[in-house]
């Protein structure tokens, strides 16, 4: 018996679920079928085979074209299509939209930072970023104004004020939904003033998604329309998902891999500061700095060999990190000072070689991880001795959990698994003489995924 069925999904479905009965009239109530094909028509979204979103019915796409990188060339929407280019770091290099025959060209530093814009060539300048610890405001040439962004703590632009004659004016105020759609806007400016929103990303205005870098980012369906190109780091998340499921905590730079925020070393300094101060250590404090390091940027590098320029590029990163001050730090690892317990000092000892090596050690300081039941150690964190090879750590600490404390959870998982000294059971002992790890409970869910679970709280030699 041969059955052929079309299958006419709801328009913003992903995919149809069909139930199928049968019977055979001449036969007994219950019949094989074989050859059945479904055939699925009317799909909100269509995929190449690299998983590339290629139709957004919801946002009116029809067609999306991707180069070798799996970023779009073409868009293709209601209003026409929509060209874009790329640098061959793979930064967006310049945007031509349809019904015009101007191009916009992304002007970019040396570390792949967006300075600003120009139509068609460089002597006609759209706006200019001014930039601090971070993107602060632009200079827009059409009126002259300079404006300035107010931002929450995901770097969301919340606020734009304009410099009217030394007085500041709020010209556009933004409230938005977790994972980005605007909830609410107030706003005297253009959309060319405010194309920068959520994330402090640039939202394009012929499609509404959000650039990424990486991907483009739909905030309606809170999902990225490209697969994460390290999606082989997060195995047990959709490749579409975006911030990790939690917007409320991560971000996403570059459209490659989420990241927390300074929080998380500000709530380590808690910790270590406790043990300090319930052992009894004297002048060992630590504290939270911030710096930007340069580095070569190998593809920019390349790119320019390729276009026969011989300038190297550079690309810039900022890192928060934990530093130590004080001479109690080394008196514990001499000896003239203790803290009456072993396993204590032990634990202090490492943690302050960990501070001061150029090892990086990547972790969360969360209660409730992105990734629920896939830790390595359910309810109170994940670690493993990786035997000098950087280790990644995470989340530690389930302040609802009654058996540990956070900061035994926390100098189990960073110097009993972190330290390439601690051996297999020294994590318990350091943690226990903190007051933690007692039992194993597996009472609450983790967020460490694979080993890998990349931190931007990064513990380096200052």
């Amino acid at each position: 018996m041969n059955v052929t069925k079309t299958v006419t999904a709801p328009l913003n479905a992903v995919f149809a679920i069909v139930k199928f009965t049968a019977a055979n009239p001449a036969g007994p109530a219950t019949a094989w079928i074989d050859n059945v094909v479904f055939e699925e028509t009317n799909l909100a979204y269509t995929y190449d085979g690299n998983g590339n979103t290629t139709q957004d019915k919801v946002r009116g796409i029809s067609n999306i074209v991707y180069n070798s990188l799996n970023l779009p060339t073409q868009l293709t929407n209601g209003s026409g299509t929509v060209s874009y280019g790329y640098l061959w770091s793979g930064a967006r290099w310049f945007k031509k939209i349809p019904g015009s025959a101007n191009v916009s060209y992304y002007i970019r530093g040396t570390g792949g930072e967006l300075l600003g814009e120009y139509t068609n060539t460089p002597s006609t300048v759209n706006y200019l970023n001014r930039y601090g610890a971070d993107l602060e405001g632009k200079w827009q040439k059409d009126t002259g104004t300079d404006y300035y962004y107010m931002k929450d703590h995901l770097g969301n632009i919340r606020q734009i004020l304009r410099n009217s004659s030394g007085t500041p004016v709020i010209t556009s105020k933004t409230d938005y939904y977790p994972f980005g759609a605007v909830l609410r806007e107030t706003s005297s400016n253009t959309s060319a003033e405010a194309k920068f929103k959520y994330q402090n990303k640039e939202r394009d205005i012929e499609t509404g998604c959000d650039y990424f870098e990486a991907r483009l980012y739909d905030s309606q369906t809170i999902r990225f329309l490209q697969v994460d190109p390290l999606a082989h780091k997060f195995l047990t998340m959709s490749p579409y998902v975006s911030m990790g499921n939690n917007p409320m905590y991560y971000t996403d730079p570059t459209g490659e891999e989420i990241q927390g925020s300074k929080e998380d070393l500000e709530e380590a300094k808690k910790l270590i500061d406790k043990a300090i101060q319930d052992n009894g250590i004297k002048n060992a404090t630590v504290t939270v700095e911030t710096r930007t390091e340069t580095s070569v940027d190998l593809l920019g590098t390349l790119a320019n060999m390729l276009m026969g320029s011989n300038e190297v590029a550079f690309q810039t990163e900022t890192i928060n990190y934990l530093a130590t001050s004080g001479d109690g730090w080394a008196e514990l690892a001499n000896g003239t000072q203790t803290t009456g317990n072993e396993w204590a000092d032990k634990g202090l000892i490492g943690l302050s070689d960990i501070i001061r090596s150029e090892t990086v050690v990547n972790f969360q300081m969360t209660d409730q991880g992105p990734f629920p039941r896939t830790s390595l150690s359910e309810g109170m964190g994940g670690g493993s001795n990786l035997d000098g090879v950087s280790p990644r750590l995470s989340p530690l600490g389930n302040a609802k959990n009654p058996y540990d404390s956070k900061v035994g959870i926390f100098f189990h998982e960073v110097v009993g698994h972190g330290h390439p000294d601690s051996k297999n059971g020294d994590e318990n002992k350091i943690g226990r003489a903190f007051g933690g790890l007692s039992t194993n409970p597996h009472g609450g869910s983790g967020g460490y995924q694979g080993r890998g679970f990349k931190r931007p709280a990064k513990l380096k030699l200052p």
